[in-house]
C-alpha cells in the first residue's frame, strides 16, 4: 500500500490501508518526520546524476505525449524493467490514468511505426529538465538512447538530470553520458510494518523454502538469519516525483 502525503495521518491513510488487509505500507515525505509515525528508512531512492552529453539523434522514432490508449504498452516495459528486481511497486491502472490527467510530470512515450518502445516521465520544461528514469523504460538500448536525445530536444539548452535506475535497458544505455557522482545523502522511501507478527505468518511459507534449501538445522546463528533475510533488490513507481 503506498502512501505519499502529509496528510497521511489526518484522513487516516493507514487505518484505511489495515482495514483492507494490507501487510506493509510505503511512502516517501518529510525527512525523518514519519519516524514519528512508525515509519523506517529501507528502501533507496534512485540517485539523480547530470548529463554531460548526448546521443546523437537520428532515429526514425517520434516522441510524444502518451494518450490512454498507451496505457497497456507502457506498464508493459515498465514490467520488463522491473523483471530484474526482488520486490518491486508497479503503477496501478488508476494511477497510470491520474498522471495522464494532471500536469506535475509529462508523460511520454517513443513510438515506432505504431508500437511504443520506449517510455519516460519528465518536469515540464522551463529552467531544468529531469528525466526520472525510474519512470523511464525501454525496449532496447537503441530506443533508451533515442528517448534521451529525444527528451533533451524537448528544451534545447536546458541541463538535464536523470535518476538513475541501474540494472535496466536504460540504466545501461544511458551510463556513457552521465556524470557519476557519489551519493552525497542518503535518499530513501519509508516502510511501515503495521502488524510484525501478521507480516511474519504471511512469509512463512517463503522462510521454510529458504531454510530447507540452505539444509541449516540450527536455529539462532548469522548463517540462519543470512538464509532467511538475504539482501534484496528493489523498485519503486511512485506518481510523486522525488527529485523535484
Amino acid at each position: 500500500m503506498p502512501t505519499a502525503t502529509l496528510l497521511d495521518e489526518e484522513v487516516h491513510i493507514g487505518e484505511r490501508s489495515a482495514a483492507s488487509g494490507h501487510l506493509v505500507q510505503a511512502m516517501i515525505g518529510i525527512p525523518y518526520f514519519y519516524r514519528l509515525f512508525g515509519y523506517e528508512y529501507a528502501i533507496d531512492v534512485p540517485q539523480v546524476l547530470n548529463v554531460n552529453s548526448l546521443p546523437p539523434a537520428g532515429g526514425t522514432s517520434t516522441l510524444r505525449a502518451a494518450r490512454p490508449s498507451d496505457i497497456g504498452a507502457m506498464a508493459a516495459l515498465q514490467a520488463a524493467a522491473q523483471s530484474g528486481f526482488d520486490v518491486t511497486m508497479p503503477h496501478s491502472a488508476a494511477c497510470w490514468r491520474w498522471l495522464l490527467a494532471h500536469e506535475p510530470s509529462n508523460l511520454l512515450v517513443l513510438d515506432h511505426d505504431g508500437t511504443v518502445i520506449a517510455t519516460a516521465r519528465t518536469t515540464p520544461p522551463g529552467g531544468e529538465t529531469l528525466l526520472a528514469e525510474a519512470e523511464a523504460a525501454a525496449r532496447d538500448e537503441a530506443a533508451a538512447r533515442d528517448l534521451l536525445s529525444g527528451s533533451a530536444a524537448l528544451a534545447p539548452g536546458d541541463p538535464i538530470r536523470i535518476a538513475h535506475r541501474a540494472g535496466t535497458v536504460t540504466g545501461s544505455a544511458w551510463q556513457e553520458f552521465l556524470d557519476h557522482e557519489p551519493r552525497r545523502t542518503a535518499e530513501q522511501y519509508y516502510l511501515r510494518i503495521p502488524d510484525v507478527a501478521a507480516l511474519l505468518d504471511a512469509l512463512r511459507p517463503l522462510f521454510w523454502q529458504r531454510l530447507t534449501a540452505a539444509g541449516i538445522d540450527r536455529t539462532a546463528d548469522e548463517e540462519l538469519f543470512q538464509a532467511l533475510f538475504p539482501p534484496l533488490t528493489a523498485d519503486v513507481l511512485s506518481y510523486y516525483l522525488p527529485y523535484q
